[in-house]
């Protein structure tokens, strides 16, 4: 807030976005797990798409237009949280990257702009 603030009286217009502070991470029974973002959705019109194995679940959120990650939960299989993370606070656009998050092949290789 305090940047945004200072931006604006020195004439440079910025809008503050906002914290990211509804992030869960923990360990359950030797059973890691990460929440982030919007992960209840009864009752909502969000897209979702869930996956589950013997050793992970998987459940990805996304805008009721799917053009933006809103919130993710992880359990078991927690890698790349941090990838995830970024794509939902910097609120990126999707598109490209969809089927990447959603087959979990999502990488630092697709944050590096020629």
């Amino acid at each position: 807030m305090g940047k945004c603030a200072g931006y604006n009286m020195a004439g440079r217009p910025a809008e503050y976005g906002g914290t990211f502070g509804i992030m869960n991470a923990t360990q359950v029974a030797d059973v890691p797990f990460v929440s982030m973002g919007i992960v209840h959705t009864t009752g909502h019109n969000y897209e979702t798409y869930v996956s589950s194995s013997r050793n992970a679940y998987r459940k990805l959120v996304f805008s009721p237009d799917g053009a933006r990650l809103v919130g993710v939960l992880f359990v078991g299989d927690i890698s790349r949280a941090g990838l995830y993370r970024f794509v939902i606070k910097e609120r990126m656009p999707v598109a490209k990257l969809k089927s990447n998050i959603i087959n979990h092949t999502l990488h630092y290789g697709h944050f590096i702009r020629p």
